[in-house]
């Protein structure tokens, strides 16, 4: 016995020592990194990808089985882009649980891990293809059902078991190209505990998350119990915690958190979970216009499956609010208290929502569904009813209220709104509301993404119809038709302030005015001129309004698309304009109308406008083919100086949120032609008859008023100007008729259409003989020249000869000749007062006695101041007619 137990002893001594020589010679004689291209082999022969391990492979034996890795990398399928990479990992491998078929990783310790996610337009990412099963299996002893959908992982009782994992420097990059977003966490460190298959583990994650799009900035950290199964994409959290802090877009964080308990199968697109509540509370980062907000959503019991379907809500709300810089608030809630959907059934109580806004605009929209039923495939609600007011800043009161019956099929994601009838309604103040009545329907498909509606009304008596469709949700592109036969825009728009009509009460009460007054006239007569028609142009008809609603901005940018308009008649404070096409565009910031048509003030109108409302651009193109001006001014409330037929073309852009910035700032280009009609105010042809009689050298600047009952006809009015931030500088100016023409000097007019201040340089000619009369003889002078200065400073119109001009010509020394018999007449005038005076004085009685020379002898008048003898006449040339005409000349 003791024999075979000192061979047992020394047999068990022997395997022991060949074991632990066999052990240092494997160790010593064993070279991990030869496999490295066996390993990068199979990496790419099952996944078509490049594994690279650039560093050394370590390995140990015991008391564990160790193994480090060096600068490794993985590329994506058939590129050599990288999609993971690691600067080092170690991990230990337990001995003696290999023997029951378990792989138990102790500890796993990686460092400098990188990793670049994308998510293609498909919804597919770009690490898929790694869980999918690459073992081939010849036979299977048991086979799987074949109508099974969801993918089954390979049976074997082999299993994975990780002590813990802990990672260190972490960065991951995600990029999803369809949704446009841009995102990485950095400084990423994970630790968690046990992780085994099928099982439930503790995670903990702390990174810097950051973004381009959207631009985030936030410390994320992350907290629960996890359970992941990437083959059957089943993923489990339970007591999750996720907490950010930070910049969130257009949000300074200081609390974002989510917490609950999740069940997501992301291969049938459902999700259950409990206790969940989302919270989010901050400020709007600097230069946005958000100041604050707060956001509550809480689902005690969520359960959906859009592969059942199957919806369930309890006690489910969304609350909210927010505050712009510009004390424009906002307060929603929406809430389910009851809600049931299945294949089968469908039940619930009413949902609830509204949201408020308060501030400048203020809005108010209430949404109620009553009466669910049906089930999943046919879900019917008795009544949605949407009721809402929308109050302008200009008191103006927009409302809606319409109800209808709906049918929805959730499987296939369809709602139809069958049969929505109401009314909208607009009230202004001190007026009484307008009521619209409305049908319609609307069709929508959110499988596809795509909404169809069709809108009936009878407006000013008259149809109204509009017919689109909305594509694109989440990005909105609509297209539509609206045809009707009237439309006043002033009650969708508001009125505007009427135009003050004091100007045309004063031109009224100087309708006895002669078109030249004097220069001692009263200068209250001056605020009677006809550049209050320029005042008009320039403030136009409507009053300065402040800037556009945000509420209406907000909407025009969430939109992309296009619509044309077909009108029978459209009014727009008082103007009518018939027979209207015209094709807008819309593209997020951009809008745009093209070709539009219109016949109005007895001509056409045809337009091209542009706006950028990021930037507030604005370039329009309008021309106005012959329209009768009379109509126009009477449309704008003008005083009506002009009559005629116009073509007007204006090339104009500007830049504002208002009326008074968009005056003040265009410019561009504006031709002006006008034929055959009148312009009151005063008669040019008075200057036909003798110009002398209305010029005085003595007198350069003559005031102007302006009798409606004068007029001068014209054959030919045009202008050509180029305007830069209100002010337009003239090129050309020319006024014709039969016996004069007025040309003005190339740019040096100009003309504020803001203020109706103006400074014209021009010069008069005649067309036809003029008479003059002077010393009794009138002279037919075949052409004159009258060079002036027109201005307009406030409600002041002067009239200013240019001497400098005027002196050298032939109606200069006519105007000299008589500053000079004038000069002559009023020393003889002197001399005839001062002759009277001295007789006078010479027949009061003289007290006391006299020289009896002096009684007795007559007096002897001073022959200075005797009057001088008639001049002859003489005759001077004239430069401009070459003919010969008296002159009076100077002894």
């Amino acid at each position: 016995m003791k024999k075979w137990l000192k061979r047992v002893l020394v047999s068990l001594v022997v395997l022991l020592l060949v074991t632990f020589v066999g052990g240092a010679v494997f160790l010593l004689t064993f070279d991990p990194n030869a496999y490295k291209y066996k390993l990068e082999e199979i990496v790419r022969s099952n996944y078509d990808r490049d594994l690279q391990i650039n560093g050394d492979i370590e390995l140990s034996l015991f008391p564990r089985i160790g193994l480090a890795v060096n600068q490794l990398s993985l590329s994506e399928p058939g590129s050599d882009d990288v999609f993971v990479s690691i600067n080092s990992a170690r991990f230990a491998v337990a001995i003696w649980p290999l023997i029951s078929n378990r792989f138990v990783v102790d500890h796993v310790a990686v460092s400098g891990f990188k990793a670049w996610v994308v998510r293609n337009e498909a919804g597919e990412l770009n690490f898929e293809d790694l869980f999918e099963q690459k073992v081939v299996v010849d036979k299977l002893e048991n086979q799987v059902d074949g109508n099974t959908v969801l993918p089954q992982p390979h049976n074997t009782d082999f299993k994975i078991d990780i002590a813990g994992l802990e990672l260190q420097n972490g960065e991951v990059y995600f990029k999803d190209i369809g949704n446009q977003l841009d995102m990485r966490l950095q400084n990423m460190s994970i630790n968690t505990g046990r992780v085994t298959f099928d099982q439930p583990f503790d995670i903990t994650l702390a990174a810097q998350l950051e973004g381009a799009h959207p631009r985030v900035n936030a410390q994320l950290n992350v907290q629960g119990l996890l359970k992941l199964d990437p083959v059957t994409k089943l993923y489990n959290a339970q007591k999750l915690e996720v907490a950010l802090k930070g910049r969130l877009g257009d949000i300074e964080a200081s609390s974002a958190t989510l917490k609950g308990s999740f069940n997501i199968d992301s291969f049938a697109h459902a999700i259950t979970g409990s206790g969940m509540e989302l919270v989010l509370a901050g400020n709007g980062v600097e230069g946005s216009s958000l100041k604050k907000i707060d956001v509550n959503v809480t689902a005690p019991k969520l359960n959906f499956d859009s592969s059942a379907p199957l919806l369930q809500l309890e006690n489910f709300s969304v609350k909210g609010n927010a505050q712009h810089a510009n004390d424009q608030s906002y307060e929603w809630s929406f809430e389910s208290p009851a809600l049931d959907i299945s294949s089968t059934v469908a039940g619930g109580k009413p949902l609830i929502g509204f949201l408020r806004m308060k501030g400048r605009e203020q809005v108010g929209v209430n949404l109620s569904l009553k009466g669910i039923s049906g089930s999943a495939d046919n879900l019917k609600v008795a009544e949605v009813k949407i009721d809402g007011k929308y109050a302008q800043p200009n008191n103006r009161v927009i409302g809606l209220n319409i109800a209808s019956p709906a049918q929805m099929n959730l499987i296939d994601r369809i709602v139809m709104l069958s049969a929505i009838s109401g009314n909208a309604s607009f009230k202004d103040q001190g007026l009484e509301e307008q009521l619209v009545p409305l049908i319609g329907s609307i069709n929508a498909d959110f499988q596809k993404s795509r909404a169809s509606f069709k809108l009936d009304a009878v407006v000013n008596a008259g149809k109204f119809n509009l017919d689109g469709e909305l594509h694109n949700f989440s990005r909105p592109n609509v297209n539509f038709d609206l045809s009707a036969d009237s439309i006043n825009l002033d009650q969708i728009l508001g009125p505007a302030a009427a135009a003050p009509k004091t100007e045309k009460n004063n031109v009224e009460a100087g309708k006895t005015e002669k078109p030249v007054a004097s220069p001692e006239s009263a200068p209250g007569q001056n605020e009677k001129t006809a550049t209050a028609q320029t005042a008009e142009t320039g403030a136009g008809k409507q009053p300065q309004q402040a800037s556009a609603g945000s509420l209406k901005r907000e909407l025009l940018q969430a939109l992309r698309g296009m619509g044309t308009i077909n009108l029978k008649q459209m009014r727009y404070q008082d103007i009518v304009f018939n027979d209207v096409q015209a094709v807008f565009r819309f593209d997020r910031d951009n809008l745009e109308m093209t070709s539009f048509k219109s016949w109005v003030f007895d001509g056409q109108v045809r337009a091209d406008a542009k706006l950028d409302l990021a930037s507030e651009d604005i370039k329009t193109g309008i021309e106005l083919e012959a329209i009768d001006l009379s109509q126009m001014q009477q449309a704008f409330n003008w005083t009506p100086w002009v009559s005629g037929r116009a073509f007007i073309r204006l090339q104009l852009e500007s830049k504002g949120d208002n009326e008074k910035t968009i005056l003040d700032n265009i410019k561009g280009q504006a031709q002006i032609k006008a034929e055959n009609g009148f312009v009151k105010g005063f008669d040019i042809n008075q200057l036909a008859q003798d110009p002398l009689t209305y010029l005085d050298l003595e007198t350069p600047t003559y005031p102007f008023t302006l009798d409606l009952n004068a007029s001068s006809p014209y054959s030919l009015i045009s202008a050509d100007a180029q305007v830069d931030k209100g002010v337009a500088q003239l090129s050309s100016l020319l006024f014709e008729s039969e016996k004069f023409a007025v040309q003005g000097s190339p740019n040096e007019m100009f003309f504020n259409w803001n203020k109706g201040d103006f400074t014209f340089p021009v010069t008069l000619k005649t067309r036809q003989p003029v008479k003059i009369s002077q010393d009794n003889i009138t002279l037919s002078v075949k052409e004159i020249n009258i060079p002036a200065i027109i201005s307009r400073t406030g409600q002041s119109l002067t009239v200013t000869l240019q001497w400098d001009k005027l002196k050298n010509s032939p109606l200069g020394k006519l105007l000299e000749k008589k500053k000079e018999q004038a000069a002559k007449e009023q020393a003889a005038k002197e001399q005839a007062e001062k002759e009277r005076s001295v007789t006078e004085q010479k027949d009061e009685p003289v007290s006391g006695t006299a020289d009896a020379s002096e009684v007795a002898s007559p007096a002897v008048p001073d022959e200075s101041l005797a009057p001088a003898a008639p001049a002859s006449p003489a005759t001077v040339p004239s430069a401009e007619t070459g003919t010969v005409a008296p002159v009076e000349t100077t002894p």
